[in-house]
Parts: structure tokens; C-alpha cells; sequence
């Protein structure tokens, strides 16, 4: 049960952090255009 929690955050925060990079992206694209 503790690892699949653990397992859970670490996912949870990558997916975090992706989303966090393409709106950065996105953002950057929109400006440049």
C-alpha cells in the first residue's frame, strides 16, 4: 500500500510538472506569434 502511494505522488507530481511545461510552452509560442 505505501509503495503504490508513494508511486502515486511521484506520478502525480510529474504529471504536475508536464502540464506546468507545456502551458509554459504554449504561453512562450503564443507570445512569439
Amino acid at each position: 500500500m505505501e509503495k503504490g502511494q508513494n508511486m502515486g505522488k511521484k506520478g502525480s507530481l510529474r504529471d504536475a510538472l508536464l502540464i506546468l511545461l507545456v502551458v509554459v510552452i504554449w504561453r512562450l509560442n503564443f507570445v512569439s506569434l
